[in-house]
């Protein structure tokens, strides 16, 4: 995760010629935002559950998705989105199950200055709220959390109105000149 939001999305960036992005993560790709704002200027982060720190949630998660996908339901679904969705599902259990993993911890590598709105449901099966209590301690700039009771790790699938409003009011404030009409979502 490092190596992709200090390495290749910084220069993805570079070569598109995006300074002060808005970054919107989910899970990984929320860690990998965070990752990319303490080291770049950022606008904003909006960051979905994101995973800061291996712990036992992580763990459990995985391990009932890899007997979701392995039952057939998971891998439906990621057939949607993947030409190869077991080599997808594979190389990303994997890593997480690893034992080598179980140390993995972002905590001290995040020194976020940027706005950043934290969104995780309180039925997450992939991390605790601690993961956003960490998440807090690592931002110097405003923080606003959004905690969805009953929801689970995809709140922008869940309640995608609830995320995509908190979304847009948190963007307005934050990102200036724009109202919240005009923020895509």
């Amino acid at each position: 995760m490092h190596e992709h939001g200090q390495e290749d999305l910084p220069e993805l960036l570079d070569l598109l010629g995006v300074h002060h992005p808005v970054l919107v993560g989910h899970s990984d790709g929320a860690s990998i935002a965070l990752l990319y704002a303490s080291v770049r200027p950022a606008t904003a982060v909006v960051a979905m559950g994101p995973h800061l720190y291996f712990e036992e949630q992580n763990r459990l998660g995985i391990e009932a998705a890899r007997a979701s996908f392995e039952a057939g339901p998971l891998a439906k679904k990621l057939a949607l989105v993947h030409d190869d969705p077991r080599s997808v599902f594979e190389s990303w259990s994997r890593v997480w199950l690893s034992p080598e993993f179980r140390d993995w911890n972002i905590e001290h590598d995040l020194d976020v200055t940027a706005p950043v709105l934290l969104i995780q449901g309180d039925r997450d099966e992939y991390g605790t709220l601690a993961q956003l209590d960490s998440a807090e301690r690592a931002v110097r700039g405003p923080v606003r959390r959004l905690v969805p009771e009953g929801v689970d790790h995809y709140p922008h699938l869940v309640c995608p109105d609830l995320v995509a409003d908190a979304t847009r009011a948190f963007l307005a404030e934050h990102a200036p000149g724009r109202s919240p009409s005009e923020i895509p979502l």
